[in-house]
């Protein structure tokens, strides 16, 4: 089983994410078109479905992952498979394999149009319009056609609407995986075409044990890491990056205030680090855990109450970013509302 956000380097143990692959490798030949795979964000999901679909494409239709030695195994090697789709934002591809990248490439419409322009953050519906025009002809290979939607969330509503069409209407042999950490993003009448594989994430002693053997990461910082709740290739992006030391820091300014806002000016530097979407999360988390101790013991306050609002308040902002508004007047309009 590959563990690297590499799709196709040295296999790593990914131990986590053995028993959903075996729940969903076992049955992959009376598998429906859609395929819904959801859980916590980056824990390893887009490798199950590539996974799946080097097995789908494979032309000794054995189940193990891919024979690795049919022309079709050593196109997707190669990262040129003619009936592997994958569709994803332009902005997702710095957080995705290359692999994944290459084929998600020719579904950037608008990048090709014109470079100087920020990366959407969205699938718009003239992505979904292509690969319906691509899967309408006959599969390459003569057997069939695999789409990856890496981040199956990113798509706005016309690209729903759009993809439900497909789902409804599916061309032959096409099978269609979308992947999401975030699955009540997805209207309820694509969630309900398709079968849903629920993939749980490691807990925080299997992170703190992978970054250690796996990635070098020193214990203690590899304790403190994996304690944030996050998925093990959110930490090894982080500390890619080299911005580790600032998530770190970002927590430790966090954990156990009440009030964890100051001025803009004092959180500007961890948006800045870690990106608004990332920082919101974790604020969000952080009110969440307030909540939940205080509901644990049985007593809930009026300052538990101000919690909510404000993890309310947050959500709306970072649905908000997903647009093309100001971010920077987004956050200190959030700040001002909250602290006032």
């Amino acid at each position: 089983m590959i563990c690297t956000l590499d799709l196709l380097a040295s296999p790593m143990p990914c131990e986590w994410l053995e028993n959903a692959r075996i729940k969903l490798i076992s049955r992959w030949q009376s598998l429906p078109h859609g395929i819904l795979l959801t859980g916590p964000e980056m824990i390893g999901k887009s490798l199950l479905a590539f996974d799946l679909a080097r097995i789908m494409l494979c032309e000794t239709d054995q189940d193990k992952s891919g024979c690795g030695t049919c022309s079709s195994c050593q196109l997707v090697e190669q990262s040129v498979h003619p009936d592997l789709h994958v569709v994803t934002s332009e902005a997702s591809g710095n957080f995705l394999s290359t692999h994944f990248v290459r084929h998600a490439e020719r579904y950037w419409l608008e990048k090709k149009l014109t470079s100087a322009r920020k990366p959407s953050e969205q699938v718009g519906v003239d992505s979904i319009r292509a690969l319906n025009q691509n899967l309408a002809a006959t599969a390459s290979r003569g057997a069939r056609k695999v789409v990856i939607f890496p981040k199956a969330d990113q798509l706005n509503h016309n690209a729903a609407n759009a993809l439900l069409k497909l789902l409804e209407e599916p061309t032959r042999d096409t099978f269609i995986i979308l992947v999401t950490s975030s699955g009540h993003r997805l209207p309820a009448t694509i969630r309900s075409r398709c079968i849903h594989f629920s993939v749980k994430g490691p807990s925080s002693s299997v992170v703190a044990t992978w970054l250690r053997d796996e990635k070098g990461v020193d214990p203690e910082t590899a304790t403190q890491l994996s304690g944030a709740g996050l998925g093990p290739f959110v930490i090894t992006d982080l500390i890619e990056r080299g911005v580790d030391g600032a998530l770190l820091e970002f927590l430790e300014s966090i954990r156990g205030r009440e009030s964890v806002f100051g001025e803009f000016e004092t959180l500007k530097p961890f948006f800045e680090a870690l990106g608004d979407e990332f920082v919101l999360e974790l604020l969000q988390r952080q009110f969440l855990k307030q909540v939940r101790r205080s509901a644990s013991a049985g007593v809930l306050s009026a300052s538990d109450k101000t919690i909510m609002d404000r993890f309310v308040e947050i959500g709306e902002v970072r649905e908000s970013l997903r647009t093309t508004i100001d971010s920077q007047l987004a956050l200190e309009d959030m700040l001002i509302r909250i602290q006032s």
